[in-house]
């Protein structure tokens, strides 16, 4: 709903993958994420950090569950933006985890939190745009076409995440 061109890219990368290696399982039919972590606490909390190989300009969805006060802990930190988000458990929220540093708070004792989440590596795009192969296997001048397009991808990628104005009513 809120990035509808950054999902067809997952969702075509994923689709393309899957088509060229039939034996690869979807996490679940609904998803376009290709991995998945399960931390399952039952007091997760996380140190400052970048999830430095997913894919630079995409999301991250994250579902906090489990029992705690999300006004007194277990609170999402945006280091790099210097913001606090209070996550409700069973509430999912989506960051760009490849480039802004984010931790969560530990729970209050007795608390519980667990979270999902999920992302795709940025290396399963490169494989894909390099015909489902790495970039030391072009050639010399393929690896030159790609690393050129390679310093347009980051204008193409944040050009893939929605403005308020894509979101109006008329664009659902």
């Amino acid at each position: 709903v809120f990035a509808p061109k950054l999902q067809r890219y997952y969702q075509t990368t994923l689709d393309l993958l899957c088509q060229r290696y039939p034996s690869l399982k979807k996490n679940s039919p609904g998803s376009c994420f290709t991995a998945a972590t399960f931390n399952l606490g039952p007091q997760t909390a996380t140190f400052p950090h970048l999830d430095h190989l997913n894919l630079p300009w995409g999301w991250c969805a994250v579902t906090a569950l489990a029992n705690f006060n999300h006004a007194r802990s277990g609170q999402v930190v945006l280091w790099n933006v210097r913001k606090v988000i209070e996550v409700p458990s069973g509430a999912t929220f989506f960051i760009p985890s490849g480039v802004i540093e984010h931790s969560n708070l530990a729970v209050q004792p007795g608390e519980e939190r667990l979270s999902i989440t999920q992302y795709s590596a940025g290396a399963l795009f490169r494989w894909v745009e390099c015909g489902f192969c790495r970039l030391s296997d072009l050639s010399p001048t393929e690896r030159a076409d790609v690393e050129r397009a390679g310093r347009d991808r980051w204008v193409s990628g944040v050009a893939m995440l929605s403005t308020a104005s894509d979101l109006t009513e008329d664009s659902f």
